[in-house]
């Protein structure tokens, strides 16, 4: 999702536009999921139970796992509001260019009794190691320093997860 300073509320309420909805991101760092005992003690119930599995997606069965990820993706909004599915052919377009970026550990399948019912995708967080001294130039430093520190990268940002109505309760 983009980031649009405070002040555009004033700019677009000054042109006759008014808010129809609010969309909400968070951020959670490890360390405060771990120290709150409540919501570990409940990941953990969650993972013990015997008809769910949380695995990566292959990333050498992609176009398999885009295709499983489309009907979650298209299944898990389907009620949401605004929501507009894509093509087939639009989100294998949008994938494409992801792919280049996806890890397999980011990439993530919710499985109930082995279907898939939800799923997370999540991206290397690239501002983390983004080149401060570019201001934003891609100078030839930029893609440099991109590249070496590329391995360390340790932060990731879910783009999206969704999960099938039918099992939200699960």
């Amino acid at each position: 999702m983009g980031y649009q300073p405070p002040y555009y509320q004033g700019h677009f309420e000054a042109r006759g536009f008014e808010r129809l909805a609010d969309f909400e991101a968070w951020a959670l760092w490890r360390e405060a999921f771990q120290a709150q005992d409540r919501l570990l003690r409940l990941a953990r119930r969650v993972e013990r139970h015997p008809a769910l599995r949380i695995r990566p997606a292959d990333l050498g069965r992609f176009e398999r796992e885009l295709q499983i990820f489309f009907r979650l993706y298209s299944g898990a909004f389907a009620d949401h509001w605004g929501f507009e599915a894509p093509s087939w052919d639009e989100f294998r377009f949008i994938a494409a260019d992801l792919r280049h970026v996806l890890r397999a550990n980011m990439a993530l399948i919710a499985e109930w009794n082995a279907e898939p019912v939800g799923f997370v995708l999540g991206i290397p967080d690239l501002y983390a190691i983004l080149p401060k001294a570019t201001r934003g130039r891609l100078t030839p430093r930029f893609f440099v320093e991109l590249g070496l520190n590329w391995r360390r990268l340790d932060q990731a940002r879910v783009m999206i997860a969704g999960v099938l109505p039918a099992f939200r309760r699960h």
